[in-house]
């Protein structure tokens, strides 16, 4: 299990992993690429290594605010370069909802890209549940046609990680 911020590791400041062995560090990213806003995670890595804080967040808009995080998106190859360099695997985010015609031709690009893995389960809660394009089994095609690491994941924005701290 892995606690993630958007373009952000300052949740992992002070706090001792080692308490708990059953998580892993990580970050989520905005992205955006062939004209499409999409999240790439970053699990295992080095939350003090220079080359994440580099693209991380410089301020709490960058982290809060949906118009300011499009404005202030990377491009993927630098992010997976970045968790790759961090010691980390780079996972694309709840990609039923990523706005393309061709998902497995934007994958494929991806991995070609760096790309690690592929959050197949994902419970497409909110407007991500209205916005989605893809259905979950054409995701898990994609990624065993690619040979991606199957992740999931829960988006639970603090009430799992509440439960789990107490």
């Amino acid at each position: 299990m892995s606690i993630v911020d958007h373009n952000s590791v300052e949740g992992w400041r002070g706090f001792n992993i080692k308490d708990y062995d059953f998580l892993i560090t990580g970050v989520e990213f905005d992205c955006f690429y062939k004209g499409s806003l999409l999240h790439i995670l970053g699990y295992g890595i080095d939350p003090n290594h220079p080359d994440i804080l580099d693209i991380c967040a410089k301020s709490k808009k960058e982290t809060q605010y949906d118009i300011v995080r499009l404005f202030k998106s990377r491009h993927p190859k630098k992010v997976i370069d970045a968790i790759h360099n961090a010691g980390g695997i780079a996972v694309f985010a709840h990609p039923c909802c990523c706005w393309v015609i061709n998902l497995d031709a934007y994958t494929k690009s991806l991995k070609n890209l760096g790309l690690d893995g592929i959050e197949v389960y994902y419970p497409y809660k909110r407007h991500r549940g209205i916005i989605k394009f893809h259905s979950r089994k054409k995701i898990k095609d994609i990624a065993l046609k690619y040979n991606l690491i199957i992740t999931g994941g829960t988006d639970e924005h603090g009430s799992l990680i509440r439960q789990y701290a107490n």
